[in-house]
């Protein structure tokens, strides 16, 4: 069982669609999309949830973010995504570290 679905987007949009189960696409329970919001909230990090089902979070930061504040929020948000997910689901981290790399870009 995946609970990566997707990581999508351009530039700095990037969605990352959580699922209990990459193979049925299943959502996953608002319940907990509710918790990995309010942690990153919590945190410093503004990821609505959005998309059909509410599972899919989005990284829009502004253009003039700065790639320290960058690397701080996605690394913020691979933690939670570790705390709330990988751990209940015994998950490795490769498809939060695609969404990593999706921002390498800034560095440049």
């Amino acid at each position: 069982m995946k609970v990566i679905g997707d990581v999508r987007g351009y530039g700095l949009m990037i969605g990352i669609e959580v699922v209990e189960d990459r193979e049925t696409r299943e959502p996953l329970s608002p319940a907990k999309c509710g918790e990995i919001a309010g942690k990153l909230l919590n945190s410093g990090v503004i990821m609505t949830p959005c998309g059909r089902y509410g599972n899919v979070f989005r990284f829009m930061p502004p253009l003039t973010i700065t790639q320290e504040l960058a690397y701080k929020a996605s690394d913020i948000m691979i933690d939670i995504f570790e705390e709330v997910l990988i751990r209940e689901f015994g998950r490795t981290r490769e498809p939060v570290l695609r969404f990593h790399r999706n921002i390498q870009h800034l560095r440049t």
